[in-house]
């Protein structure tokens, strides 16, 4: 961390003679650590300690989160019960309400204390998720209420009318679909429909029956036995049903516990929570229960502990929350226990020790409510430890920042504090101790025993122990100036400089020390050396403030590398803080600001080649202060905001930060080393980060996508949308739609990636982030759409499960047919009000003309309104039928035309049908022409009749008939419409006083599966009239494609005759 370390004083470049004048030189004085240069020529040996599944445990402090401000509670909200719903969504009940949480926002649900409808409390003290999915609440004087998903709201669920009754303070299944409701009127047993089937209590001296009727806990074990946890004690049975037996806990004679908290674990033991007596767990034999001992912070046994919450964070791991102690910690093997408490000290820690919750997701997420608010703690990702460090801690680090750190021989770590001098860590054992020493650049072993410590103000020598400092005197070189980097190699000791360049020394064990080389711009790219390190062989690599350099140490010839930032190829920058040799020979620089540079290998002139990784390409940060290689080979490398590790054969990218377990972000430049068991240790600000990387797991959780709102024309639609047979009405001339969404990963909502897609109108995926997790859409043509939502968690991995609901847009009055028409009309009334108006001024103009040649003037008159009346008699004999009033083939034509252009647009279908009347000759023939006349009105009747709103009738001519049906999903529409029309005209007709009974064929065609022209559905539709025709009177039938032949007619009456009844 570069510009960290100008804050703190310690850019070289800003450093005077004076101020370095100024530096005391007693070794007492606390150091503030800088960062660390780690060369090492040997492996280093393996630390005594156990096991390394053990390591660090002693000194780790976990990592808590505190989500409180993002999750906005309700004010007042204390999270008292945590639960999942059957979505995932976090619920959170408390002494003053019920939120529902999505990751980003939270839902609040109000009591309704008029006691008709939801929540009749606001006191939450029971959540419950049913085995059917269904969720449950119970409250401290409304009773029992069941939440309706699909309105977004609570139902009460009657209980006993006992007042006493209404206090429900635990839930649990039933094992066969039902419910066990604890109350302060016993045990109630509700069916799966919610309704009481029996009701438990205490009765005195009745063997069997509850302890008391106060029950307080509730659950039902993996082998059906009820357990029930009541003010006077502990009851199990073990029919499951309410023959009780007293389960008898340890604690002084004459008193009874009251039971608050009932938990099975994986291993189905028992967990009971007391108030003022502590936790007690009974084994799956249900052997005697055991008292779980509580070490507190001083050692003394903490008896009168009240347990709030019970959870099992990982398997044989359970949490108990306790008033005012914290968390209890208990080893599901042995039953050791540990305490986790607030420190004031660290911001990451408990925020407070009042934990009244706890509860852990589906995603392995442990929550947990307390007192002040709501935290996260993350459990699986054992692949990286954190130890803290403060100023006034009593254990641990001693120090906030730690710009140094290095492994020693012993396995033991030692680090550098800004203030609170060295601290020596066993990793295995805990802390070892420290001492004070002045502010440290780098720490490298010395040649012939001990610590090299490089500071601000010169080379210091302490022992392998860590009691004692020394200072060391360089010849020619000033008493004060600062050693940056530091690098033991082959015996000699290499030393970088603040402002003075490279030094080759000797060490003898007496402690002189002997100058062998001195090298300095401008035979070095800059005098400030930050970075030390073997290079290939023969060769050291030296990083430089404005460079890098390849020395060779035989020969003294040094290669200078500049800094090149315009070419794709060259050094990007030239501050180099950090080195690194991977195993393919390949020379890794870690820069201020630029990332990271690789050597790949040389041009044909001979110059470096180098690959660049920096944010681009996946780093979190591109200040790269600490490269270090792990056992496998991959790179590792600390930023100013987070870590990372690079395959160095595909150079493939994958960061980690605090949604990762990260609790330091910011680290120190040459900051960090590898133990023997593989372990990366960063220093930072704010204390070490240790890696194990072979722990380290990928967060491959799959979030369920859930839509958290809905709007149509800016209207709230309520209830569950996605399910089955739901649609998402948007309302005539409301053509705008608008629906929220998230995915459930709460490690880190912000990361997570969303995409949609409106089919029907999106051509392609809709990606988004976190901050614009809504598809919006505006003018929406009436129809019907499908959108698509997917998400991903934190590390952009995609759900494979998408979500989906049905849009369908309703028409406005202006976007039908039949206004269309109407407007077509009013545009032509339009034109003739335009001539009628020219001539009314033409009139004017003239009136005394007319006056004096009025005769002329009534002719031209005359003329224009036989005119006018001329067109629309020719407007309505283009388009209308005179004997029917239908519109006629004119009008047909235009209206199939405008169908086609609709149902394109919209991708619907329609159907056109084409009918002839069977029987119309021969009446014709034997009634004249009058009776043909009638019997075509009647027939034009009688098909209007049947037809919906929308659809199309028009006379082609003669005894023919069409019809078009627009909006047609499928076929049954059809065969409805023409079932009616061959029905109704069968039936008998009068024409006169005769009574006629006929009938009628038809042939249908759909759109656009038997034709996408007019011409070749009509075609077709009079291929099916033909094959109807043929098959016999009374039918109808549809087109096949089938060899151009039409599929079998459709007979809906057993015969249909021609009769005249002259008696009718």
């Amino acid at each position: 961390m570069t510009a960290a370390m100008c804050r703190h004083g310690a850019c070289p470049g800003i450093f005077t003679a004076m101020s370095w004048r100024l530096l005391p030189t007693v070794a007492g004085l606390l150091l503030l650590v800088l960062g660390m240069n780690v060369c090492h020529a040997e492996d280093v040996a393996a630390g005594a300690g156990i096991a390394s599944g053990e390591r660090w445990d002693r000194l780790a402090d976990p990592v808590f989160r505190h989500v409180v401000q993002d999750v906005e509670l309700s004010e007042m909200l204390l999270p008292v019960v945590l639960a999942e719903d059957a979505t995932g969504a976090l619920w959170v009940g408390g002494q003053n309400g019920l939120s529902r949480w999505d990751g980003y926002r939270a839902h609040d649900y109000s009591s309704d204390q008029a006691g008709t409808d939801g929540l009749l409390d606001h006191d939450v003290l029971a959540i419950h998720r049913d085995g059917a999915g269904r969720l449950w609440v119970g409250t401290s004087a409304g009773g029992l209420a069941r939440f309706d998903l699909g309105h977004d709201r609570f139902v009460p669920v009657p209980l006993s009318a006992e007042p006493d009754a209404q206090r429900v303070a635990s839930l649990a299944d039933d094992g066969i679909g039902g419910l066990w409701v604890a109350t302060n009127a016993g045990l109630l047993h509700l069916d799966a429909a919610g309704g009481v089937v029996s009701h438990l209590r205490h009765h005195a001296g009745q063997p069997g029956s509850l302890p008391d009727d106060k029950v307080l806990s509730v659950l039902l074990d993996h082998s059906g036995a009820l357990w029930a946890g009541t003010v006077n004690g502990l009851a199990r049975a073990e029919d499951g049903r309410g023959h009780f037996t007293t389960v008898p806990l340890p604690v002084a004679a004459g008193v009874v516990p009251e039971v608050t908290r009932l938990f099975e674990d994986s291993l189905h033991r028992m967990w009971i929570g007391t108030r003022q007596h502590g936790a007690f767990v009974v084994g799956p034999d249900h052997a005697p229960a055991r008292f779980i001992a509580m070490t507190g912070r001083i050692g003394r046994q903490d008896t009168a502990i009240e347990i709030f919450a019970i959870a099992e964070i990982a398997p044989g791991r359970i949490w108990l929350g306790t008033f005012g102690h914290g968390i209890v910690q208990v080893s599901g093997s042995t039953l050791d226990t540990s305490r986790i408490v607030r420190d004031p000290l660290l911001p990451d820690s408990l925020d407070t020790n009042t934990i009244l919750s706890l509860h852990l997701d589906r995603s392995g997420i442990v929550w947990i409510g307390t007192n002040l608010g709501l935290s996260q703690y993350i459990p699986n990702n054992g692949g990286i430890t954190t130890v803290f460090g403060r100023l006034g801690r009593m254990s641990g680090l001693r120090d906030s920042d730690f710009y140094s750190v290095m492994v020693q021989p012993d396995g033991r770590v030692w680090a550098g504090g800004a203030t609170g001098g060295i601290d020596i860590l066993d990793a295995a054992g805990g802390s070892a101790g420290g001492m004070e020493a002045q502010r440290i650049f780098s720490l490298a072993r010395a040649p012939a025993g001990g610590t090299l410590v490089g500071t601000r103000s010169g080379l210091f020598l302490a022992d392998a122990a860590g009691r004692e400092i020394a200072k060391l005197e360089v010849p020619t070189r000033r008493a004060m100036s600062a050693a940056f980097a530091l690098c033991t190699l082959d015996g000699a000791v290499w030393l970088g400089g603040g402002d003075d360049g490279l030094w080759q020394l000797h060490l003898a064990p007496d402690g002189r020390v002997t100058v062998l080389r001195h090298e300095t711009a401008p035979r070095l790219t800059n005098s400030t050396v930050f970075t030390i390190q073997p290079g290939p062989v023969g060769t050291l690599m030296v990083g430089t403030e404005n460079g890098f350099n390849l020395l060779d140490r035989a020969s003294g010839a040094i290669e200078r590398i500049f800094p090149d930032p315009v070419s794709p190829t060259g050094l990007s920058a030239g501050h180099i803080v950090s080195s690194l040799l991977d195993r393919n020979g390949r020379l890794w620089l870690g820069t201020n600001n630029a990332g990271i540079n690789v050597m790949l290998g040389r041009n044909s002139a001979g110059r470096p080649v180098f690959r660049h990784l920096s944010v681009a390409q996946g780093l979190p940060n591109s200040d790269a202060n600490q490269l270090l290689l792990d056992h496998a080979g991959r790179v590792w490398v600390s930023t100013d905001n987070g870590l990372a590790v690079i395959d160095p054969k595909t150079f493939a990218v994958r960061a980690f930060r605090g949604a990762d377990g990260l609790a330091i972000t910011q680290y120190w430049s040459h900051s960090g080393d590898v133990t023997a068991q593989g372990e990366i240790v960063f220093g930072g600000v704010g204390g070490l980060t240790i890696i194990r990387p072979d722990r380290m797991v990928d967060w491959r959780y799959e979030p369920r996508v859930v839509v958290t709102e809905v709007r149509a024309g800016g209207q709230l639609v309520p209830g569950d949308l996605t399910a089955p047979g739901r649609v998402v009405t948007v309302p005539p001339g409301a053509d705008s739609l608008s629906v929220e969404f998230s995915a459930l990963d709460y490690s880190a909502p912000l990361l997570n990636r969303y995409r949609y897609r409106l089919e029907g109108y999106d051509d392609a995926w809709v990606e988004a982030d976190a901050g614009h997790r809504v598809a919006s859409y505006t003018n929406l043509r009436p129809g019907s759409y499908r959108l698509r939502l997917s998400g991903s968690n934190r590390n952009g991995h995609w759900t494979r499960q998408e979500v989906a609901l049905q849009i369908s847009v309703l028409p406005a009055w202006y976007q039908t047919i039949w206004c269309r028409i109407a407007e077509a009309i009013l545009a032509l009334l339009w034109v003739v009000g335009i001539v009628q108006g020219r001539t009314v001024m033409l009139r004017r103009r003239q009136h005394d003309l007319e006056r004096q040649v009025d005769g002329r003037t009534a002719e031209l008159l005359a003329r224009t309104e036989a005119l006018t009346e001329s067109r629309q008699l020719l407007h309505r004999y283009a388009y209308f039928d005179t004997l029917s009033t239908l519109p006629n083939r004119r009008a047909f034509n235009e209206a199939c035309q405008t169908m086609i252009e609709e149902a394109a647009r919209t991708s619907a279908g329609f159907a056109m049908v084409l009918i002839d009347l069977d029987g119309f000759k021969w009446v014709n023939d034997t009634m004249g022409h009058d009776g043909g006349d009638r019997l075509l009105v009647i027939a034009a009747e009688r098909m209007a009749a049947v037809l919906r709103a929308g659809d199309f009738v028009a006379r082609l001519g003669g005894d023919e008939f069409a019809l078009l049906l627009g909006d047609v999903r499928n076929r049954s529409a059809v065969h409805a419409i023409c079932d009616r029309i061959v029905i109704g005209m069968a039936q008998p007709m009068m024409i006169g006083e005769t009574r006629v009974v006929i009938g009628a064929s038809a042939g249908a065609a759909m759109f656009p599966e038997h034709g996408l022209t007019q011409d070749d559905l009509f075609k077709h539709a009079d291929v099916a009239l033909y094959k109807s025709k043929a098959a016999g009177k009374g039918v109808w039938s549809w087109f096949s494609n089938d060899m151009m032949e039409p599929s079998e007619p459709v007979s809906v009456m057993p015969e249909i005759t021609v009769a005249i009844h002259g008696d009718a």
